[in-house]
């Protein structure tokens, strides 16, 4: 018999051998925990991973250590004990989990790692009294502000109707009933308390502070950005009385100045806790994404713009949204003539900013809501007030930078 054909022929493999395995995304453990932040850290955690596909732990440490914005740089481990128990664990390293997960399953990123900061402050906020507290009648609680020297934040809107970064004050205990809008007789002394702003400044300085850094220099730049941002938010008061005034006289309307102090107030808010490195904040010299951050847009459909008074007076630039001037006839009319056929609503758009310039092009009541909703807003936080234009009325030219 042939050599050859007494060997065996071996079997193609079948298709059992040939597919390779599949590892199965690993389901956590979820222990049971009693009512309260650790818990609630963990199912929002443990969810955002379930919606997210299950990334494996490996991963998550992974994109967490090549993401530089990050100042956590938890292992497998921690990030297991975080996802599955809510910790214990430093605060920066449940903030850094919260992000990448959030990322990974189209989460607003700025919302959860909020949410996971308010929790993780509340881990170590006793609940009630303490033993000693409790025993002792004869403390008494501390004064709050005098009611007609404070604006109070009484609204943080998260539902559909108003972005969630837009304060809303109630400027009548601030500036008084007839102060407020006509502004008649001699505005004192006003302090602006804002609680998420006041609280977290406070809380973090003290946080910084018990660093254990022996060199003075370095630990003096570490407080820096807070002490700065602790320092201008001291000035709000008087600086909201001063647009105030500013924007009574350019004959605005009682409603336009509510809605100008309180776009100015959010922008203002936001970008001194951005300053200070507040986690889940825009960087500070990203205006684009702050801007969008504020006023609840994508900073993809906000347009820089121009703005100049001429004749000497200055300018300024601000974001604003592209629907907006969409909806002006005239300034589409002139993008339609100068862009090619067929061209997008938005390519016609920019045509005409870079060569329409009249701002009178742009309708009076679109001007007024511009400069209301948007410019000035923008303008009060990122210039020195007197280079702030005011009235919408004093713009003469715009157009793309």
């Amino acid at each position: 018999m042939n050599a050859d054909k007494s060997r065996r022929v071996p079997r193609p493999p079948t298709a059992a051998a040939k597919r390779a395995p599949v590892r199965r995304p690993r389901k956590l453990a979820r222990p049971e925990l009693d009512a309260g932040p650790q818990r609630d850290v963990r199912d929002l955690l443990y969810d955002l991973r379930e919606k997210a596909g299950r990334p494996a732990l490996e991963d998550l440490e992974k994109r967490i250590a090549g993401d530089d914005r990050l100042d956590g740089s938890p292992k497998k481990d921690v990030i297991h004990q975080i996802i599955s128990q809510g910790g214990p664990a430093a605060l920066d390293d449940v903030r850094a989990v919260a992000l990448v997960l959030a990322l990974a399953c189209g989460e607003d990123k700025y919302k959860i790692v909020d949410r996971v900061t308010q929790l993780m402050h509340s881990f170590d906020r006793p609940s009630g009294p303490s033993r000693d507290e409790s025993s002792d009648n004869t403390s008494a609680p501390a004064p709050p502000p005098a009611a007609d020297m404070t604006a109070v934040v009484v609204a943080r809107p998260e539902t559909g109707e108003a972005p969630g970064h837009l304060f809303v004050a109630d400027w009548v205990p601030m500036l008084g009933d007839e102060v407020a809008f006509t502004l008649t007789g001699i505005i004192e002394s006003v302090h602006v308390e804002v609680p998420l702003l006041t609280d977290w400044l406070t809380a973090e300085l003290a946080r910084r502070s018990a660093f254990d850094i022996p060199d003075d220099d370095v630990k003096k730049q570490i407080l820096r950005p807070v002490r700065m941002a602790k320092g201008r938010s001291e000035r709000l008061g008087p600086e909201l009385v001063r647009l105030a005034r500013a924007a009574h006289a350019a004959r605005y309307t009682d409603a336009e100045i509510r809605t100008i102090l309180n776009r100015a107030l959010s922008f203002k808010v936001n970008g001194l806790l951005s300053s200070a490195d507040h986690p889940g904040y825009p960087h500070p010299l990203d205006l684009g994404e702050m801007a969008a951050f504020t006023f609840g847009y994508a900073e993809k459909d906000l347009i820089e713009l121009g703005f100049d008074a001429g004749r000497g007076r200055g300018g300024v630039r601000a974001y604003v949204p592209g629907e907006i001037l969409l909806n002006s006839p005239e300034l589409m009319e002139i993008g339609t003539l100068l862009a090619p056929a067929a061209s997008s609503a938005s390519a016609r758009l920019y045509r005409a900013c870079q060569s329409a310039q009249d701002f009178s092009f742009i309708g009076l009541a679109d001007q007024r809501h511009l400069w209301t909703h948007f410019v000035l807003p923008q303008a009060f936080a990122r210039y020195p007030f007197d280079a702030v234009i005011v009235g919408a009325g004093s713009i003469r030219a715009f157009g793309l930078p």
